[in-house]
C-alpha cells in the first residue's frame, strides 16, 4: 500500500453521487445501471452503496423501479464525510506514527476540497458528456 492513497471505496463513493446527483428529482437509479455508468465494478459498487444507505447519505428503495437515491441535497452532503467514512477503514490497519501521519494529510486534503457534493459538481461542471476522473 502506498503512504498516502484515497481508498477506491472512496472514489467510487464520490462517483457514484455525482451520477445520482445529476438524476432527476425523486428518481433512484438500480446500482447495476449506476456501475455502468461511472465504469465501477458493480458487486463493488453494491458495497458502496449499502454503506452510504447505512450511514444515511443515500435512500435504498426495493422492487422492480426501485434503486438509490440521495437522501438530502447534494448542497447538504459533505464530502468530508462521504471520505471518513471510508477513509478511516484504511487508517484502522496502519501503524501508529503512519496512521498521525496519515489523519495530518487527511486534514490538508479535506481542507483543499470543495465542502459539498454540490460544490464539486459545480466545481467540475458536470454534464451529459463529461467523463468522470478522480
Amino acid at each position: 500500500m502506498a503512504l498516502f492513497s484515497l481508498h477506491s471505496k472512496s472514489k467510487y463513493a464520490v462517483l457514484a453521487l455525482l451520477e445520482l446527483n445529476r438524476a432527476p428529482s425523486g428518481q433512484s437509479l438500480q446500482s447495476r445501471d449506476l456501475a455502468g455508468r461511472c465504469g465501477i465494478p458493480h458487486r463493488y459498487l453494491e458495497q458502496v452503496l449499502s454503506q452510504l444507505a447505512a450511514s444515511g447519505i443515500l435512500v435504498s428503495t426495493r422492487g422492480a423501479h426501485g434503486g438509490y437515491s440521495l437522501r438530502k441535497d447534494a448542497q447538504s452532503i459533505y464530502l468530508r464525510d462521504i471520505l471518513e467514512l471510508f477513509q478511516a477503514q484504511v487508517e484502522e490497519s496502519e501503524t501508529e506514527v503512519l496512521g498521525a501521519w496519515t489523519r495530518e494529510l487527511n486534514a490538508r486534503l479535506h481542507a483543499a476540497l470543495p465542502d459539498t457534493l454540490a460544490s464539486l459538481a459545480e466545481q467540475i461542471k458536470v454534464d451529459t458528456a463529461f467523463s468522470y476522473a478522480i
